[in-house]
């Protein structure tokens, strides 16, 4: 179908934005109100993690955890911790709702900011400086990344998440991003790639995953920019600026649309 180009934005525009949109997709899409921003990425590559970095910031230096211990710039982990997410597909997996009380307490222990990775896809509530999001969690294993052409589709934005530390993996990651070039050439929205794990020695940077996803030849085929920024779990600023990004992104092309 051929691409309207949206005023300044870049990003194409599509009478498709309101068919065919999941169960949980919310009626308004408005500046002030709630976007609905899909993330996917292949299983280890920390979508989890980082909603849950941007859903619970660090405590103070001076607060003290649940076990009464003080825990400067550390998240007490316990697993399953989204206690408003909502599942849409089948009930919450082993992990986040039958973890022993042992096997939270190591996760603790280790530092570790997120509870173990969805294995069905979920909607988490967020708020990101004065904006509300509807974030959708994939699943990103094998068996549920056929379904993320579903979750895409009606979006008001795309973020992929990528494993930066490990190479191996970029050519699945690339495979699975192109699969999806149809879902995403309709999409009026910004479609953005995080570089993810930063804090890894060796990571890849933003340069070498964009060209490892061939996102400058995606980009001429949906006739939108695809951009890609770093960030790590472990530092939530680097995903606030992200998000904050994305956000300014989204309602600019919304606001172009309605024009």
């Amino acid at each position: 179908m051929p691409l309207l180009s949206c005023c300044v934005c870049g990003f194409p525009s599509s009478s498709k934005r309101h068919q065919n949109q999941g169960a949980w997709r919310t009626p308004t899409n408005e500046y002030g109100k709630k976007l609905q921003i899909v993330f996917i990425g292949l299983d280890g590559s920390g979508k989890t993690s980082l909603l849950y970095a941007l859903r619970h910031p660090p405590p103070r230096p001076d607060q003290p955890q649940a076990d009464g211990a003080l825990r400067a710039g550390r998240h007490s982990a316990s697993a399953g911790d989204f206690s408003d997410a909502v599942w849409i597909e089948g009930n919450s997996h082993r992990g986040a709702k039958g973890q022993s009380a042992q096997a939270a307490s190591e996760l603790a222990e280790l530092g570790n900011i997120a509870p173990p990775p969805n294995l069905k896809t979920v909607t988490i509530p967020l708020r990101v400086g004065g904006t509300e999001l509807i974030a959708v969690d994939t699943a990103g294993c094998r068996a549920e990344r056929d379904s993320w052409r579903s979750s895409v589709t009606g979006a008001d934005a795309v973020v992929l998440v990528i494993d930066s530390s490990d190479a191996l993996r970029l050519p699945v990651a690339r495979h699975e991003l192109w699969k999806l070039e149809g879902v995403l050439r309709d999409m009026p929205g910004p479609f953005l790639v995080l570089a993810n794990k930063q804090d890894i020695r060796g990571a890849m940077n933003t340069d070498s995953v964009r060209d490892m996803l061939q996102l400058n030849e995606l980009e001429s085929v949906i006739g939108g920019s695809c951009a890609t920024k770093p960030c790590t779990a472990v530092d939530r600023s680097t995903i606030e600026a992200a998000i904050d990004w994305l956000i300014t992104v989204t309602v600019t092309a919304s606001s172009c649309k309605d024009k």
